[in-house]
């Protein structure tokens, strides 16, 4: 489980590129956003539409942040898997 964490930590970090081939099966995560949708979060609401997590063996789920959603709580509480901050200490922290 920590393998396959940290081989999506790297995917989100780094982009899909990573990867040379779909997975045998769809792998479920749950990525918070730091607030509500908008342009800056684009291309991880147009990786959902367009197919391209799935062909990397993703089902990505965003939930959206916002000033009544504490995203972070979520993480620390493992409904979440992956939290977009203002910078990587936070998330870091959080799951430490």
């Amino acid at each position: 489980m920590k393998t396959t964490r940290a081989l999506l930590c790297g995917l989100f970090a780094g982009g899909l590129t990573a990867l040379s081939g779909p997975a045998l099966a769809l792998d479920e995560v749950s990525f918070g956003t730091n607030w509500v949708a908008q342009a800056e979060h684009g291309g991880f609401y147009q990786a959902v539409a367009d197919g391209t997590y799935e062909k990397y063996g993703l089902k990505v789920t965003i939930l959206a942040g916002g000033p009544q959603k504490d995203n972070r709580a979520l993480l620390l509480a493992g409904k979440v898997q992956f939290f977009m901050a203002g910078n990587m200490l936070a998330p870091l922290n959080a799951k430490a």
